[in-house]
């Protein structure tokens, strides 16, 4: 089977810019980052969402993220403050006018993947990031709105991982953290992309991808390794597909969670384990119709390159029947037919 054309999928780390400066002279932080952003592409990342970075600052950390071969995610100070507040800055009329203050030589820079909005922290606040979203891509400048909570924007949400989970003192496998993060932002719609959050420590927080100063465990290696792998497998197949639960499936083990994923004539079905610590063992009976049309075979799409070919189910009686044998937090992907 010919797999679909490559789509840009983003696979990314979120990045704060500037407690780098903090306690350092400038040419050093900016050594620091540059080193930073080398580290981040050598894991496979393809993309850094920057935060807490100074509106003077963007164009230096957009050239480095350039020389590193990475597309960049940048907010705006003043997006930022309306989406919290509702305030424009002074002399600005309204939200067009907000979104054309924006430099050219910000919006014009190769390595400019999109604005980075925060979608906000209630009903008002997401309300205005949405409107902010919508001008902008009016003036034709492409935008992700950031949040664990907001909802996927013309299916260009991106799933959200907490790098909290590679706390090696945490129970569970590392892998199984982090697979069940990005799988649960499958299954809940946001197929753009994924964001590793963040690299590199604030005050107070252990949210951290890489402390200073202390290189990954052979375990945070492997997992952020395994999970790079399977972005890469699945997410350019996936990439601003829309997802719907399966509720008619008929399904042996209560955690097991089925998701189909439909864009245009493609349709692929998640089996997910959302289980913390149970296996998923048995068969999953998907319905007869998966986004409204019949479903007659599944092609298993596999995680990794390790097989050269995944398993082809053909109906038996008009349904599918999945046999599945599931990790905590593990999943299995399969183009419909």
């Amino acid at each position: 089977m010919t797999p679909p054309p490559a789509t840009p999928y983003l696979i990314a780390v979120r990045y704060d810019v500037e407690p780098r400066f903090v306690g350092s002279e400038h040419p050093a932080a900016v050594s620091t980052i540059r080193r930073d952003f080398q580290a981040i592409a050598e894991l496979g990342f393809n993309g850094v969402v920057f935060r807490h970075v100074e509106d003077a600052d963007r164009l230096a950390m957009l050239d480095i993220a350039r020389g590193t071969g990475l597309k960049a995610f940048i907010p705006d100070r003043h997006f930022e403050r309306y989406v919290s507040t509702g305030l424009l800055p002074a002399g600005c009329a309204d939200v067009p006018e907000l979104v054309r203050t924006l430099p050219r030589k910000l919006t014009d820079h190769s390595a400019l993947k999109a604005l980075a909005v925060s979608a906000g922290n209630g009903t008002d606040a997401t309300r205005r990031a949405a409107t902010l979203a919508a001008s902008l891509r009016v003036q034709r400048l492409r935008c992700v709105l950031l949040g664990r909570n907001s909802p996927p924007a013309d299916t260009e949400g991106l799933a959200m991982i907490d790098a909290a989970v590679l706390d090696a003192d945490r129970e569970g496998s590392l892998l199984q953290r982090l697979l069940a993060q990005f799988h649960a932002g499958l299954s809940d719609g946001f197929t753009r992309g994924l964001v590793v959050d963040r690299f590199g420590p604030l005050p107070g927080s252990r949210s951290v991808m890489a402390p200073p100063g202390e290189p990954f465990s052979p375990a945070q290696a492997a997992a952020i390794d395994a999970l790079v792998a399977r972005a890469r497998q699945w997410g350019p197949r996936l990439c601003r597909f829309a997802a719907q639960p399966v509720v008619s499936a008929a399904i042996e083990e209560a955690h097991v969670q089925i998701t189909a994923l439909i864009r245009d004539r493609r349709r692929y079905v998640l089996v997910s384990n959302a289980g913390d610590d149970v296996y998923a063992r048995g068969e999953v009976v998907l319905p007869e119709l998966i986004g409204g049309a019949p479903a007659d075979r599944a092609v298993e799409v596999l995680p990794s390159t390790d097989r050269i070919a995944g398993r082809v189910v053909d109906a038996q009686r008009g349904r599918v029947t999945l046999s599945v044998s599931l990790r905590p937090g593990d999943a299995a992907l399969f183009e419909i037919f």
